[in-house]
This record gives structure tokens, sequence and C-alpha cells, in this order.
């Protein structure tokens, strides 16, 4: 059996989750893709009206009626289009909501398993600055469960249906400021983790950095949205769309590395026996089990030799294990599932 180091179980499981927060929503299929699908629905709808139109005689003065409803239908088929391209883009801000939120969920979990492992660390292997570098990363995890709430994407949309898009600007602020402010945040946090790896006696290198996002102004960005038609838009949103794929990338090698330093942590627990052992029903007195040292002939204590296990029982269904004499370490029992972490003298 495999116990875990302190954290290690946060860590593996914000790795595991990244698939599913991480996402990269394709600019092209909601944002390009509806404007060229707007801008050919209105062009067909007029070029229709204009053919019909065009081809009456010129002493006629009513258009004829299949003529209205060849282009009734052309209008209604356009509407269509125009309707789902905007559901489209529509979609496309709200996956970045949900990215945005669900990347910021994650990070909480893995920052909370970096403290735990880096604090285990720390405990056994004391040196004047880990302390230093425990407080800096607690400090910036509270910082960041404080300032990243999360923004609710319906919510958001909503509100801007409701302003008629003026909400959006709001929209557009946190999305342009939230992750790289985010990615500032964790690099420091990143950085003094391979500080207190350093002191530890480890090697910091083995935990890649993660250098922080590059960042937009966004009152620069809004003048770019309202000024500069069809091209601003264009421009902020593949901003909005392919920046963070850029942290994410380099927050995922960074991320793999450390599951490798804390699998490589990882103790292994063998029981004693092919089963747990009862405990005995009558107690059983110590002193009867002792053997007598051998009779060497001298007076001087003979050395001890140092165990090479030592026998854990658990204190809920008292099975008993052998158990590496490291301390601490994290034991489960295999009969009840029931976890105790061993100190010094246990």
């Amino acid at each position: 059996m495999t116990v875990r180091p302190p954290g290690a179980s946060s860590i593996i499981q914000a790795v595991e989750k990244r698939g599913e927060t991480d996402t990269q929503p394709s600019y092209y299929v909601h944002v390009v893709l509806p404007f060229i699908l707007i801008l050919a629905s209105l062009l067909v709808t007029g070029l229709v009206a204009v053919w019909q139109v065009g081809h009456l005689p010129t002493d006629q003065d009513t258009v004829p009626v299949d003529a209205l409803g060849t282009i009734a239908a052309i209008s209604i088929l356009a509407s269509l289009v125009i309707l789902a391209s905007i559901a489209l883009m529509f979609r496309g801000w709200y996956l970045l909501i949900q990215r945005r939120n669900g990347h910021i969920a994650r990070d909480r979990v893995l920052r909370q398993g970096i403290l735990d492992y880096i604090r285990r660390l720390a405990e056994a292997n004391p040196s004047e600055t880990s302390g230093d570098h425990l407080r800096s990363m607690q400090r910036l995890h509270n910082d960041a469960l404080m300032d990243e709430n999360e923004r609710p994407a319906a919510v958001h949309l909503l509100l801007y249906v409701l302003t008629a898009g003026l909400w959006g600007f709001y929209v557009l602020y946190f999305l342009i400021k939230d992750l790289p402010v985010h990615s500032q945040r964790q690099s420091r946090f990143v950085r003094e983790a391979r500080g207190a790896l350093d002191v530890s006696g480890m090697d910091p290198d083995a935990v890649p950095t993660v250098p922080p996002t590059r960042e937009h102004s966004y009152l620069a960005s809004l003048a770019l949205w309202i000024f500069v038609p069809v091209v601003g838009p264009f421009i902020v949103t593949w901003w909005l769309f392919e920046d963070p794929i850029d942290h994410f990338d380099k927050q995922w090698a960074h991320e793999d590395a450390l599951v490798s330093l804390v699998q490589d942590s990882e103790v292994s627990l063998e029981p004693s026996t092919p089963t747990p052992e009862a405990p005995s029903s009558e107690p059983r007195d110590e002193a009867d089990d002792e053997t007598p040292p051998p009779d060497t002939g001298t007076d001087e204590p003979q050395e001890e030799p140092a165990p090479e296990y030592t026998i854990w029982e658990c204190g809920e269904c008292e099975s008993k294990y052998k158990v590496p004499p490291k301390r601490p370490v994290r034991v489960t029992c295999k009969n009840c599932s029931n976890k105790e972490v061993l100190e010094e003298g246990t």
C-alpha cells in the first residue's frame, strides 16, 4: 500500500481536473464564423430582394405575390441564421467566463496542496528561512481566496441583455484583468515554493516556474473596441480567447513536474501479516515476552541494531501493520480505512 505525503492528494486532484477547467474554446467558431454567417445572410437577402424587384416590368406599380414570397422566405431564413450566429457568440462569451471561474477554482485546490506539502517538508527539514517562505505562500493564498471570486456566467450574460449591451463593458473588464492578476500572484507563490524547496535541501529546478501572462490595458482595449470598427473587436476577443492558453501550457508543465515530485515522496506500507491480527482478549504481560540478552561476559551495554520497521496498531479495528521507522509518516488501515499520522516517538 502507498501512503501519499500531505498535500499530494490535493495536487493530484487539481491536476486531474485541468482537462475540464482549462479549456480552449474556438475563436473561429464563436467569433469569426458568426460574423461571416451574419454578413452572408444580410448580403444574400439584399441581393435576392434587388434581383426580384429588378426583374419587374417598368410599367408595373406593385410587386407580384411570388416575388414577395421569395423575399419573405429568404428574410426568414436569414433571420434564423442571424439568431443562431448570435447564440453562438453568446456561447463563446459564456465559455470564456466559465473557463475563468474553473481555472481559478482549480488553482485554489492546487495551492492548498502545495502549502500542505511544503509545510510538512519544512517540519521534516527545518531551516531559518523556511518559515518566511511559508508565511509568504499563505499570505498569497489568502489574498487569492478573498479577491478571486466566482463570476456566474449566466448572470452576467442576462445583465448584458437587460442593459442593452452596456454590461458587456464590465464583462470585458474582468476578462481582460482577472487572469493576468491571478497569474502574477501564482507566479510569486511558485517562486516562494521553490525557495522553500531549496532551503529544505531539495532541487528547486525540479519544479519549473510559471511566468505571468501578459496584461493588456483595459482603456486601450476599450478604445480599440469602440473606435476601430470590426477590426478592433476582433483583436480584443483574440486576446481573450488565446492569451489564457499560453498561461495554461506553462502551468501544465509546472504541474507535471510537481506531480512527479510528490509521487517520488510516497511511502510504502506493507501489512505485517497476510491478514490483520485480531486483538488478544486478555492483557499480555510484556515482561513475559521479553527474551534475556545473551551473556557476553562483560558489563558493557550492547548496542541495539536500528529497527527495520515498527508495529503500528490501528486505533479503530486494532489491526497491526509493519511501518518504516522514519517519522513523520501517514498510514492507512486496509481493514477499516482509518488514517493516522505517526510522529516522532510513536
